[in-house]
């Protein structure tokens, strides 16, 4: 389905809905009329006051983000990375430097008090998420079961990172700068 086709569903849906609310006169028709010919393509239906097809579309709009929402808690439930998730959302950059905490603070919002929770689809147990802010695991999920085994996959994957990082500078920095 293109984005034409689903643009007509989701305005019939608002139409749907004006008509349910308001009754069969918040939709008129109106003709169409080509700009550059003058030609009559027939008539459509448009919403007798715009102010209220606004709030419904919106409404809409509000319900859409919340069932994104609900899949990236979904994709988090399944061991997706906030850096995937942001990917999917289409987010390369914006108000913060990471995508992933974009992503994080579009489902959770904003500010260090933020967590989402979900149902770790590896150990079943409810896991509070805090973002991607800390790189262990640990400081940023809580709620798995001590043997979840996706919860120590993921922690064993941050040990090596840190370890392969220290073993690159196990004898210290490299302090010769050329100034």
């Amino acid at each position: 389905m293109d984005y034409y086709a689903i643009r007509n569903r989701l305005n019939r849906i608002v139409h749907e809905k004006l008509r349910a609310d308001h009754g069969d006169t918040a939709i008129t028709r109106e003709p169409v009329v080509s700009t550059f010919t003058g030609y009559n393509f027939g008539d459509r239906e448009v919403a007798a006051d715009p102010l209220q097809a606004i709030k419904e579309a919106d409404r809409i709009a509000d319900v859409a983000r919340s069932i994104a929402n609900d899949y990236a808690t979904d994709a988090r439930s399944h061991g997706r990375g906030w850096d995937e998730i942001a990917d999917a959302f289409g987010i390369t950059t914006g108000k913060s430097d990471d995508p992933a905490i974009e992503a994080y603070q579009r489902v959770a919002g904003e500010g260090w008090s933020s967590t989402t929770s979900w149902r770790c689809a590896c150990c079943a147990e409810r896991v509070t998420d805090r973002g991607p802010w800390n790189p262990h695991p640990s400081d940023n999920e809580s709620g798995h079961a001590d043997d979840c085994a996706r919860h120590q996959r993921e922690i064993s994957a941050y040990e090596r990172r840190r370890d392969g990082y220290d073993q690159d500078r196990a004898d210290g920095p490299d302090w010769d700068m050329d100034l």
